[in-house]
Parts: structure tokens; sequence; C-alpha cells
């Protein structure tokens, strides 16, 4: 449980590196269900598993969704930028004084 809980509150608040953290409370909730609906006489806590499950569940796919936004922004910015440098219609400031004194 405490891997899904953490890995869920760092894929929301700290930039998606949850997504590293909570598959592992998805994969151990989910192992430890399976072990207590094989034998539910001796372990108890199906609940506590369940929350690390879908937390874990939870936290990957957020954390997932954020570094997929993430790697898009980035690829984004730098195509603006291969844009903006390829410009040839560039304004220089000898032409924008040019337009300024040809003004007054």
């Amino acid at each position: 449980m405490v891997f899904g809980i953490v890995g869920l509150c760092l894929s929301v608040m700290c930039l998606g590196i949850g997504v590293f953290i909570a598959p592992f409370g998805w994969i151990k909730g989910k192992r430890v269900m399976a072990e207590i609906d094989a034998n539910p006489a001796a372990y108890s806590g199906r609940g506590n598993a369940q929350a690390g499950f879908i937390t874990g569940l939870i936290g990957t796919i957020f954390g997932a969704l954020y570094l997929l936004f993430m790697i898009v922004y980035v690829v984004f910015i730098i195509v603006m930028i291969v844009v903006a440098a390829n410009e040839s219609d560039v304004t220089t400031f000898d032409s924008v004084n040019a337009i300024l004194s040809s003004r007054i």
C-alpha cells in the first residue's frame, strides 16, 4: 500500500516520477490479494492490499500520462525553435530603427 500511495503522490506532484514507483505497489498489491484469496483463513488485510493495488494503478496511469505530456511539450518547443530559426523574414534592429525614423 505504501508504494501505491507514494507513487500516486509523486506522479501527481513531482513531474510524474511516481511512474517508476507506483507499479511496485500495483504488482505487490495484486500478488498479496492473490495470496489472501488463496488462503483467507491465514491472512487478513485484503482492503490494504486492494488499496495498494488501486493507488499503484492510478499512480502509474497519471505518471505515464504526465510523462507523455512532457515529452510532447518538449518536442513542440524544439519544433518551434527550429521553425523560428529557419524563418527568413527576421526583423533586425536596423530595420526597426529605419521604420521608426521614417515615421517621425
